[in-house]
């Protein structure tokens, strides 16, 4: 048996997009349980590209998006299926990510110039899922160029894309910029040492974490 999640999008106006992915093994009862009665805020602010789940909203599926529209999505029930599994994920790490806050935590960083970049394990790539939904938070009728910046003091990476105009914006030197992301992005030692927005030539750049 496997584990299957369902979730759902649900806009400022209440219309729903239902979803479901199914991660390796069963969830014991008491994981499940302690998570709908110690964990509401986890559950009702979720981002599934964080474990790799596909992130629908209206605006994927073409419709226009409001100003109080959410980013999140929510998980309405989780049981067990004979199902194979969709995403490579267990009921075990599925629970443990949930409770440590992790899945409620806004995957990417993206500047107002087109470039949106994933904190991720060094020795971790992207799943199609964070792919995809980062690309769709670029203007695809332009030209899209990966972005890799590694860090040298820590085990953790920045990967993801940008669109033409911005790296036309961005004239100067690539490398100055690595830099600048690094120190931002790796040389935290802590959350509280993090801030969301930094100013990088005349480029605002807006950081989450």
């Amino acid at each position: 048996m496997n584990t299957k999640i369902s979730y759902m999008y649900r806009d400022a106006a209440n219309y729903k997009i239902h979803c479901e992915e199914v991660v390796k093994g069963e969830i014991r009862d008491e994981d499940r349980e302690d998570l709908f009665e110690n964990h509401p805020t986890e559950l009702e602010e979720f981002y599934p590209a964080t474990v790799g789940f596909k992130a629908p909203t209206f605006v994927t599926e073409g419709y226009k998006q409001y100003t109080d529209d959410p980013d999140t999505h929510e998980i309405s029930d989780i049981t067990l299926t004979e199902s194979e599994p969709t995403v490579d994920l267990t009921a075990e790490e599925f629970v443990a990510r949930v409770k440590s806050g992790f899945t409620s935590r806004p995957v990417f960083v993206v500047t107002k110039f087109g470039i949106v970049l994933k904190e991720k394990p060094a020795d971790e790539g992207l799943t199609v899922g964070e792919v995809t939904d980062m690309l769709n938070r670029l203007d695809l009728s332009q030209k899209i160029f990966p972005v890799d910046i590694e860090s040298k003091d820590s085990n953790s990476c920045a990967l993801g894309f940008v669109t033409s105009d911005a790296y036309e914006a961005i004239d100067y030197d690539l490398r100055e910029l690595d830099g600048f992301l690094k120190v931002r992005l790796f040389d935290t030692d802590s959350t509280r040492d993090f801030r969301s927005e930094y100013i990088f030539r005349d480029i605002r750049v807006h950081l989450s974490r």
